[in-house]
């Protein structure tokens, strides 16, 4: 992969494409994680396979508030409502 690069405030990696870029992987964690736990998957060879026309961008959502996690703050994408749960009487 290429060299990892990152703006000043961490929230976006990014691996330039070794050769010129035919397309571009952009990476989005989940609830509560961060880019930063996928740092070493794209830091290496994945798997042994030839990606050197493709350039990886991983970035990191805000923290804000979780409803559903007793407002607790965290890394989230977006802040959803209750999460409704229902079963069979």
């Amino acid at each position: 992969m290429g060299r990892l690069r990152y703006n000043n405030n961490e929230d976006i990696f990014l691996f330039p494409a070794k050769k010129k870029a035919k397309a571009t992987l952009i990476w989005m964690h989940g609830l509560g994680d961060s880019a930063h736990g996928f740092l070493p998957v794209f830091s290496q060879n994945i798997y042994g396979l030839n990606l050197d026309d493709i350039k990886f961008v991983l970035v990191n959502a805000p923290e804000r508030p979780v409803t559903m996690n007793n407002y607790e703050k965290m890394r989230s994408w977006w802040v959803s409502g209750y999460l409704l749960i229902t079963g069979m009487i």
